[in-house]
């Protein structure tokens, strides 16, 4: 089910709250995915850093792009074929998306309200999703990624 209007605001809101400390977020985001998925470390030979700020630009662009429901799909089949060639596997998605919205509350606390925490859950599943589809160029069904566009 597609995110509602509210959603989309509850979450940039949050999301504007959290840039400020944007660099610790991606540590503990990374921290924290080490620690629930300690096999996922060899996945990351670089500077750690460097790949938080990859992955907050890259949550940047798709919070931008929210409300523009085509134009996302289409960047999250390219992340996903992306992923796919790294190496990221479907199983991967469950403690990076526990990780993801442990780091926002953590990082926001008690500015983050339940219906923000719930919009950020319902986006990682979308989004998720949509990364999927850009495996191996198949959708979740297995038809090409075109099928049923």
């Amino acid at each position: 089910m597609p995110l509602t209007d509210q959603e989309i605001a509850l979450i940039r809101e949050s999301y504007a709250l959290l840039e400020p400390r944007i660099e610790d977020a991606s540590i503990i985001f990374y921290e924290r995915l080490f620690e629930i998925a300690p096999e996922l470390r060899a996945m990351f030979r670089g500077d750690i850093g460097e790949q938080g700020m990859k992955l907050m630009t890259a949550i940047t662009a798709i919070i931008q792009l929210l409300d523009a429901p085509d134009e996302l799909r289409g960047r999250l089949r390219r992340l996903g074929t992306g992923h796919a060639a790294l190496g990221v596997t479907y199983e991967h998605f469950q403690p990076f998306g526990t990780a993801l919205c442990h780091t926002i509350e953590e990082v926001l606390g008690d500015r983050l309200s339940p219906d923000a925490a719930y919009a950020w859950k319902h986006a990682y599943a979308e989004i998720a999703v949509g990364i999927l589809e850009g495996f191996n160029g198949k959708g979740m069904d297995g038809t090409a990624s075109g099928a049923n566009a």
